[in-house]
């Protein structure tokens, strides 16, 4: 699993407040118990004393009391017989644990409990800004039959949907070997042909699987890159498992925020943390926008994706 130390310390904070709230709710009930039923606490006392005395004699002389069991039976016995006089369930004054299976710590012999794994995903998702996005888009969601067979590309002569079904596959592929073969992805094409959809599908499916993702547009990217310093080694820019940038070449930007953005891809190359790009713009514009550096990261570092044809959300609103 892969967390920032923030997010780490996020959740553990979580569990920390959870076990002082549960705790303070059972001192409560202890203190009403004992307001209303006296005898709860002397029974407790005695329970204490009984448990002290079986321990000094199997110290002392190694002889263990007998009927301590019973004993011990006896006296709680008669603590679950107040609380129900009283109206209280029999497990009423019992640890209080939100999730009983890791006792509310995360872990489970050294291994982290389902409750932190629900926790980090959906912390990751809530930091990925994907909240901000139309829906938890998957794979099954990306529709090939949407791009036309007939419509080629007079460069390639592939079709559309060759071009869908490649990027589709690459996609899948970048899911399924992320932890072993570490690669980036650039796609690029028209407006309207999955390029963010796509990337939302990698982006949920590795959230899905407790990666830390941050998605966020040129525009958002460069507005960050703005104050960036090279100080901030730790930013979730540099150290999020994968940064997805949706529409480069959209944003406004100038000398200093490009040079930015230079060292936010090479930063993470150097890091081996994989970047996926998505923009409107081929190759040749990206060199003219952007400086030769970039081009050359990107031309060198990058998995080159190409999504061809006419817009779908247009075919999938007009239905042909």
């Amino acid at each position: 699993m892969s967390l920032t130390n923030s997010q780490y310390e996020t959740i553990m904070r979580e569990y920390s407040y959870t076990r002082a709230k549960n705790s303070d709710i059972l001192e409560k009930r202890i203190g009403e118990i004992n307001e209303i039923a006296p005898e709860y606490e002397s029974l407790r006392k005695q329970i204490g004393e009984l448990s002290v005395n079986a321990a000094a004699s199997r110290i002392q002389d190694g002889t263990p009391d007998t009927d301590y069991k019973s004993k011990l039976y006896a006296l709680k016995e008669k603590q679950t017989q107040l609380l129900i006089k009283h109206g209280k369930p029999a497990d009423w004054l019992d640890p209080i644990y939100t999730c009983p299976i890791c006792k509310d710590t995360g872990y489970i012999e050294n291994k982290k409990c389902s409750c932190f794994k629900k926790k980090a995903i959906e912390l990751i998702y809530k930091d990925s800004n994907l909240k901000n996005m139309a829906g938890d888009f998957t794979f099954d969601d990306f529709d090939t039959s949407l791009y036309s067979d007939e419509e080629k590309d007079p460069v390639t002569g592939k079709s559309a949907r060759d071009y869908a079904v490649t990027a589709l596959e690459t996609a899948k592929s970048f899911v399924n070997e992320f932890d072993t073969n570490k690669y980036n992805l650039f796609i690029y094409g028209n407006t309207g042909l999955g390029k963010t959809f796509l990337s939302t599908c990698i982006a949920t499916a590795l959230i899905n699987t407790t990666h830390s993702v941050v998605y966020v547009t040129a525009t958002e990217l460069f507005n960050r890159l703005d104050t960036f310093t090279e100080e901030s080694a730790d930013s979730p820019l540099l150290e999020c498992d994968l940064l997805i940038i949706d529409d480069l070449g959209t944003e406004y930007n100038n000398t200093y925020t490009v040079s930015k953005l230079f060292y936010c891809l090479n930063e993470r190359l150097l890091r081996s943390k994989p970047c996926i790009i998505s923009t409107n713009l081929d190759l040749s514009a990206i060199r003219d926008l952007y400086t030769e550096r970039i081009f050359s990261r990107i031309v060198s570092g990058y998995k080159i994706l190409k999504l061809y044809g006419r817009d779908i959300r247009t075919a999938k609103v007009i239905g042909s």
